[in-house]
């Protein structure tokens, strides 16, 4: 039901913030949002067929707190310790790197469709660290991309596979008020402040995130040998990204 109703919801609450983002003429990086946007459609519906049936409920919800404590580690150094600049647009962008992020829409996408959200993060990730496209560019985005994401969600689980559960319908309804008001002022808010604030925002959310699921699953020894592989995984694919991406830290 939680993945249902992420969706749910957010087809409520990030539309309206993609909609204030656009009236509101906030920047956004139109490369990475189209890019992403078409891998992820085959990604969320081949994940919510394929996928999201046969993964494991605990062990799918450790990986994806322990891969973005991971991701939240890397982005830390690199903006507090490395002290490397961000860029406002991504660089002109080889066949090749269009793939990447096409790709990386296809995981975004399966990962949406397992947890209800996921290719906002997933790209986030591999544009700030990789291009160091910069937050306050890169979060609208996400945004956006999440919002268009929801919609398609939503409709797959609501209407073709019709399993969206009573209660998690009833949720939303009463749900949507908040968020048609607090996605937008968060939009809002993202706009204003600097980037390495959002950034720090971002630590916290992943790091609360991270200690609520040990909370709350309680994992025995193999998952939580599991949670740490995913971990160390995590650590090594995001602190070599930067070297891969195109643009020099003193950019």
């Amino acid at each position: 039901m939680a993945r249902n109703f992420s969706l749910a919801i957010q087809s409520v609450g990030m539309t309206a913030a993609a909609l204030y983002i656009c009236a509101r003429r906030i920047p956004v990086e139109t490369t990475y949002l189209w890019l992403v946007a078409i891998g992820s459609v085959p990604g969320l519906v081949g994940g919510t067929y394929l996928v999201a049936p046969y993964v494991p409920p605990a062990y799918a919800k450790l990986a994806f707190v322990s891969f973005w404590l991971s991701y939240g580690l890397a982005l830390f150094v690199i903006n507090h310790v490395r002290d490397e600049s961000a860029v406002e647009r991504l660089p002109a962008l080889t066949l090749g790197q269009q793939a990447e992020l096409v790709g990386i829409g296809v995981i975004g996408g399966m990962l949406s469709a397992i947890f209800g959200n996921g290719v906002d993060i997933c790209s986030f990730a591999f544009v700030t660290l990789k291009y160091r496209l910069s937050e306050k560019v890169a979060t609208p985005t996400s945004v956006t991309l999440m919002a268009f994401n929801a919609v398609l969600g939503f409709a797959l689980h609501a209407l073709v596979l019709q399993d969206m559960q009573m209660e998690a319908y009833r949720f939303w309804w009463v749900s949507i008020p908040v968020v048609v008001f607090g996605a937008p002022l968060g939009a809002y808010v993202v706009s204003r402040v600097p980037r390495l604030y959002i950034a720090a925002l971002l630590y916290t959310v992943i790091v609360v995130q991270f200690g609520t699921a040990l909370w709350v699953i309680q994992p025995a020894l193999p998952l939580l040998l599991f949670s740490a592989g995913v971990f160390a995984f995590g650590v090594v694919l995001f602190f070599q990204l930067p070297r891969w991406g195109p643009v020099s830290a003193s950019s």
